[in-house]
């Protein structure tokens, strides 16, 4: 947070959560020293000390312009390092980032449809990719990069891994005020071949498998 601070980006900085004051849950530095009534690093500094204990933000360290550059080169993939996590009341407490909720859908409402949702307007969207080109950089592109040669592809004889979406309705609906929120737009999931996600609701089939090592090998 300090080296946001200093270079004077601290609405780029959002809160993850405050036992003593849950009423800046979510927002950014900038917010919450305009709330107190101080300077930013102030803020931060008394923020902690009466917390007791480290405060954990979210670094809103991306730009757009360099996402665009990566998702144009024919290498680059989608995905991103937010957790996979529920809607559940281990997660239900605390704050998550919108995009563990929906990277993908993100991705793909941005950059394939270049659509800007109401609720998040600094989230501008843009056409880069065609359908063909985000499907390959979801599944085929990344299963091919780390040696997973009999997934990412419909094709006979490779295990059967497909989500089936909607084109035009599929997109995110978290926001950082509201985190906890599934996309919308998928109707089914298949895991092995088997339907695990059908019109919003879980089958409670399980047949994924741990694998481990190149080519795909089950243990």
């Amino acid at each position: 947070p300090a080296w946001f601070i200093t270079y004077g980006m601290s609405d780029r900085l959002r809160l993850y959560r405050s036992e003593k004051h849950p009423e800046y849950d979510w927002k950014t530095l900038k917010e919450i020293a305009e709330m107190m009534g101080k300077d930013p690093l102030t803020a931060q500094f008394d923020l902690t000390v009466e917390e007791g204990k480290p405060l954990s933000f979210l670094t809103m360290n991306h730009y757009e312009e360099d996402i665009r550059t990566a998702l144009n080169h024919p290498t680059s993939m989608v995905c991103s390092d937010a957790s996979a996590i529920g809607r559940h009341d281990l997660f239900m407490k605390q704050n998550a980032n919108p995009r563990a909720y929906g990277i993908f859908p993100i991705t793909f409402r941005k950059y394939v449809r270049g659509e800007t949702r109401g609720e998040m307007p600094e989230e501008v969207g843009t056409k880069l990719l065609t359908i063909q080109q985000f499907v390959r950089k979801s599944t085929s592109l990344p299963a091919q990069t780390i040696g997973l040669l009999d997934r990412g592809l419909i094709r006979e004889g490779l295990w059967a891994d497909s989500v089936i979406f909607d084109p035009e309705r599929l997109s995110d609906v978290a926001t950082y005020a509201d985190t906890h929120r599934y996309p919308v737009g998928i109707d089914y999931v298949l895991v092995n071949g088997k339907i695990v996600f059908e019109k919003g609701k879980h089958t409670g089939a399980l047949p994924g498998k741990v694998l481990r090592g190149p080519g795909c090998k089950e243990k």
